[in-house]
């Protein structure tokens, strides 16, 4: 029996976008971002201040 992706993985993310209002406009901050991370597992996201790690960990 196969197992689900559930079962297979701690956290899926699937075409994350994310957009905050600026100034009357929209500003896409993160587009379409996909990973995946396996039970036991550990990753770290590292950036430039500013380039949308908190946004990605808190969405």
């Amino acid at each position: 029996m196969e197992r689900s992706m559930t079962e297979k993985n701690a956290l899926e993310l699937n075409d994350l976008s994310v957009a905050y209002r600026v100034g009357g406009r929209n500003r896409a901050v993160l587009r379409n971002v996909s990973l995946t991370i396996g039970r036991g597992e550990a990753y770290g996201l590292v950036g430039e201040s500013g380039c949308g790690k908190s946004t990605a960990a808190l969405s």
